[in-house]
């Protein structure tokens, strides 16, 4: 399926989070009237209408971002800005130093020690932020640093996808409703409802299982933890740079 006019983040991370959401009432449908709708139609209309997509798309894209403080606040701050932080780091500390030497250098900014943290949390988290910022701005080359945005679009799309749960609970519990009108009259004779509905009725309850006890923030988690590492590995990366556009020029 194409969809003109979008970039692979705004699909993957934004449309296609927002097309999944929508899928129950496609299946609901197609058991409904399955001669005269097929299931994909809706699904395919929303994602290659112009508008409709646009609309979806973005969406997608507030409902993600409006929760992100959220998340945040849950994980206790920033994944990306705890990763640079001694109190917060997975990293080992020979890594995490070089880390903090090379930011200094590239940024000319003082690192907090971890005596600073303790001292003023508030003003380290800053210059962690600060220093998150930075590396945003210079790894914008999708293809330089590929993993990366690779893992930013994982991180995207799982987001996008909890941030819309509300909506896809309302829309498959309704989907579920849809198909058991068509269930619930042949309670007594099961020959009498029609596969499609089976098929409609099964994907939809497992949709509503997989949306209530696996589309979580620990879900979401694992992929900002996993985007905020490879976003802090370019760091050595960003340092052969500079060293190469150093001596380029004397």
């Amino acid at each position: 399926m194409a969809f003109p006019g979008f970039d692979k983040y705004s699909v993957n991370a934004r449309l296609i989070p927002a097309l999944i959401v929508v899928l129950p009432i496609g299946l609901s449908l197609a058991s409904l009237f399955p001669q005269k709708f097929h299931g994909w139609d809706l699904i395919v209309w929303l994602g290659t209408s112009s508008g409709m997509a646009v609309f979806l798309e973005q969406l997608a894209r507030d409902k993600g971002r409006s929760k992100q403080s959220y998340l945040f606040s849950l994980w206790g701050g920033n994944p990306a800005a705890l990763m640079l932080s001694h109190h917060g780091s997975d990293l080992d500390p020979v890594t995490l130093k070089r880390y903090h030497r090379i930011l200094s250098g590239l940024i000319g900014i003082d690192i907090p020690s971890a005596e600073d943290e303790q001292s003023d949390p508030e003003r380290s988290d800053n210059i962690y932020r600060s220093c998150i910022s930075f590396l945003k701005s210079r790894t914008r080359d999708k293809e330089g640093f590929g993993l990366i945005f690779a893992e930013n679009v994982n991180y995207g799309f799982r987001r996008n996808l909890w941030g819309m749960k509300p909506y896809a609970l309302t829309f498959t519990v309704l989907s579920v409703c849809m198909v058991l009108t068509q269930v619930i009259p042949y309670w007594e004779d099961f020959s009498g409802i029609k596969p499609v509905a089976w098929v409609a009725l099964v994907l939809d309850i497992s949709f509503l299982s997989v949306w209530i006890f696996h589309i979580k923030p620990e879900w979401i988690r694992v992929t900002s933890e996993a985007y905020a590492l490879q976003l802090i590995s370019a760091c050595d990366q960003l340092e052969e740079k500079e060293k190469d556009h150093v001596q380029g020029n004397t």
